[in-house]
């Protein structure tokens, strides 16, 4: 019986371990690029009418698809970025690496997330002689525990491609943990940010260096959990930040985060969407200028088409290019870029609203998940110890945030 079995044809110095990865992100290159064109089509007749099933089944269908496109994201980066680390693993162990996932974004350590906390509040002069924390957008001095050091560029996007996006950083503490990087700004407004309903744009009528919110949702539409003391929904559109001194957040970083959450928003309305009013039109345009001012165009551009979902020719617009800019880009490097920043804010892509019924988007499957469980167990005894240092330090923090909150109430 003859064998189907086609020995792969390697290229000039290549060896079967990295002809095997090589083909292993291929295919799976393939089946994200069918999972999103299934999305486009779903999303298409959403919109054109023409769907069959109930909204609750639209909801579910994207719901799906979206976390389909985002496991299959995840190993596709760890392919690129691991790619000679796994072609050793396929050449001493011949298997895939099941649990590569796990490496992809790193979490920062408490200690480095509390100084880069007390370093915002103290380069934005936040704090008042009661001990109360100020937030830039209800302009007021709120209770310390509730207002955050909220980063502009998410953490996730890792300063590799953050130094891709932005070129080199003008900090010390790099793109990412630089106090440029955030805003001071209650935990409420820092959520409607996570979830793409608020981004901050530059206020030209009131001025250079001054900024404003934009709401970029409904009119009626309005997010539960501010209270009554802080404003909210169409309250933040146009709501100018102020600020307690001369320091501000770095207008590139929210130039990004404004595209990304437009991106996001676009990924699940009709086409063309984005240049309607109050969005990234003319007169938006003429607020943040040249896009190549605060970041590399061509990966934007990518960005437009992996999480907007645009079309070339609209792709060629939101960033600002023409097609004799593409000639002579990084295309290789730009896509693995746009697809780490992209699945940085993977977990939001499906709007708030819908997420009440479905719960956040997660990276992994939840097959994965269990594995990872699993591995995580074996790992325990050589973890304890690391733990136990946590829950120290975790202890200290505590204890200097009641402290921090006992002055606020007793001065």
């Amino acid at each position: 019986m003859v064998s189907d079995f086609k020995q792969p044809k390697l290229k000039s110095g290549e060896t079967f371990p990295s002809v095997f990865v090589r083909n292993h992100w291929e295919i799976k290159e393939k089946k994200r690029e069918a999972a999103d064109k299934i999305l486009k089509i779903v999303n298409a007749a959403w919109h054109e009418g023409r769907w069959s099933g109930s909204e609750q089944e639209y909801r579910s269908e994207v719901s799906i698809l979206e976390r389909t496109i985002s496991t299959l994201t995840t190993d596709i980066i760890v392919l690129h970025t691991s790619y000679y680390e796994i072609c050793g693993r396929v050449m001493d162990y011949y298997k895939t690496p099941q649990g590569a996932r796990r490496a992809l974004f790193t979490k920062r350590d408490k200690k480095t997330q509390y100084r880069f906390r007390a370093d915002v509040l103290k380069a934005y002069n936040a704090f008042n002689d009661e001990g109360a924390v100020w937030c830039v957008i209800s302009r007021k001095h709120l209770y310390p525990h509730s207002v955050k050091a909220a980063q502009i560029v998410r953490y996730n996007v890792g300063e590799v491609t953050a130094a891709h996006l932005f070129g080199p950083p003008d900090s010390r503490d790099g793109h990412l943990m630089g106090a440029k990087n955030a805003v001071p700004i209650h935990e409420y407004y820092e959520k409607l940010f996570d979830d793409g309903g608020l981004v901050i744009v530059p206020d030209t009528e009131a001025g250079p260096n001054c900024w404003k919110t934009q709401w970029l949702y409904g009119e009626k539409e309005k997010r539960p959990g501010g209270g009554d003391l802080l404003p909210s929904g169409r309250e933040l559109h146009n709501r100018p930040l102020k600020f307690k001194n001369d320091f501000r957040p770095a207008a590139r970083y929210l130039y990004f985060a404004y595209c990304m959450n437009l991106l996001r928003r676009q990924r699940h309305e009709a086409p063309g969407w984005w240049k309607g009013k109050g969005r990234l039109n003319a007169e938006t345009n003429s607020l943040w200028g040249t896009p190549g001012g605060y970041m590399r165009t061509s990966t934007l551009r990518m960005l437009a088409r992996r999480v907007g979902h645009s079309e070339e020719d609209e792709a060629l617009a939101f960033s600002g290019e023409s097609a004799a800019d593409i000639a002579g880009g990084k295309e290789r490097a730009d896509s693995v870029h746009s697809d780490i920043a992209s699945q940085a804010s993977m977990k939001s892509l499906i709007p708030w609203h819908w997420r009440k019924d479905f719960g956040d988007l997660e990276v992994a499957t939840d097959e994965e998940d269990e594995d990872e469980d699993e591995d995580e167990d074996e790992d325990e005894d050589e973890d304890e110890d690391e733990d136990e240092e946590e829950e120290e330090e975790e202890e200290e923090e505590e204890e200097e945030e009641e402290e921090e909150d006992e002055a606020y109430y007793t001065d």
